[in-house]
């Protein structure tokens, strides 16, 4: 398998995006992509979704949405509701039940916090949400 680094996955999505397709036709590839190989390959019913506020976080607003338009309980929890402008376009689709207080009764938990674009320590709001899901 060939891995990509850090910087090399950026040049590969900003070309994608600059020449090839929009950044909001690509994340909803992604997590179009995801929530299809969930109901492919699990028989989950509840769903934690964690959605960061920049490109991850909006991956996971599509998984989230897609799984809630196809039957499953869903519950999103969001670190911020400072969005990137994609991530609040797909935030304003999802019409789904987004959670302060993690009830840790879920089959199934999707991570869409954090991607690549990671450059500097979590912030509280993060902290305090991966450590409800570790405890």
């Amino acid at each position: 398998m060939d891995l990509v680094t850090k910087e090399e996955m950026k040049r590969i999505d900003n070309y994608t995006c600059l020449n090839k397709i929009n950044s909001r036709d690509l994340i909803f590839i992604a997590g179009n992509n995801i929530a299809k190989r969930i109901m492919k390959d699990y028989t989950f019913n509840k769903v934690l979704v964690l959605a960061g506020s920049s490109g991850n976080g909006a991956d996971a607003f599509v998984v989230a949405k897609i799984l809630l338009d196809n039957g499953y309980k869903v519950d999103l929890s969001a670190v911020s509701n400072n969005y990137s402008s994609d991530c609040k376009y797909y935030h304003d689709l999802y019409d789904g039940n987004i959670i302060d207080e993690i009830h840790f009764d879920y089959d199934l938990i999707v991570d869409g916090l954090i991607g690549i674009g990671l450059n500097r320590p979590l912030n509280d709001n993060y902290k305090e949400l991966i450590n409800q899901v570790n405890e």
